[in-house]
């Protein structure tokens, strides 16, 4: 008997109805809010300097780097991700 080779699913982004997909939802959200200027790794700023054994995820200290930019780039449009997991 030949062993079948495994077919890995499809991406996410080609199941189903496309806008139902989180690159569906981030994609009508960009289109609806955007253009964004700049990218802030929200979980890798919150989690920086944590690895202490009080340490934890640190809201923060990602509103620290958010206004810090709010205030040293008036006109420019960040946008925060991070993942649910990571909180």
């Amino acid at each position: 008997m030949a062993v079948q080779p495994h077919t890995p699913p499809p991406p996410p982004s080609q199941k189903g109805n496309p806008k139902q997909t989180l690159r569906g939802v981030v994609q009508a959200w960009l289109e609806q809010h955007g253009p964004v200027q700049a990218l802030v790794d929200g979980a890798n700023v919150a989690l920086y300097g944590q690895n202490w054994e009080r340490g934890a995820f640190s809201f923060g200290q990602i509103k620290g780097v958010m206004d810090q930019l709010g205030r040293t780039h008036p006109d420019l449009h960040p946008l925060m991700v991070t993942c649910w997991l990571c909180m």
